[in-house]
């Protein structure tokens, strides 16, 4: 099941305020404080890898994800025809 307060936070914080022309954009996404339900399904050595639960999300990171959205779009066209 989805977390919808994580998917809200991403929403209101990046995904709406992103137009691309800010190339400093950044936010911090804190999973530990959003969304600490999500703990329980990581695995120990997952824990201790991810030290902290944020995750920063950059202007270069967001224009790589729509890439890829872009790229796996273009993909799933293309095996249709």
């Amino acid at each position: 099941m989805m977390n919808f307060n994580l998917w809200f936070k991403f929403r209101k914080n990046v995904k709406e305020p992103f137009t691309g022309d800010n190339r400093e954009f950044n936010y911090e996404l804190d999973i530990g404080n959003i969304a600490p339900s999500l703990l329980q399904y990581v695995s120990e050595s997952g824990r201790e890898w991810m030290e902290e639960w944020v995750i920063n999300i950059n202007y270069n990171g967001i224009i790589n994800l729509i890439r890829t959205q872009q790229i796996n779009k273009n993909a799933v066209v293309q095996q249709c025809f």
